[in-house]
């Protein structure tokens, strides 16, 4: 099952770090994507960064 990875971006707090990253959320069954952009807001923009395959081994 493909699961869509959303990253937030976010400035940084720093003057060392000009961007602070995070994953905030999983899509299942996305479609794949190439850093599709999903929001931009005041709290950061969300990319929808890509679509790894999840497999499940039992």
């Amino acid at each position: 099952m493909p699961l869509g990875v959303v990253i937030r971006r976010r400035p940084g707090l720093t003057r060392w770090a000009l961007w602070s990253w995070q994953a905030v959320a999983v899509l299942p069954h996305a479609a794949q994507a190439d850093w599709l952009v999903l929001s931009d807001g005041p709290e950061g923009t969300e990319y929808h960064a890509s679509s790894p395959m999840l497999e499940l081994h039992g």
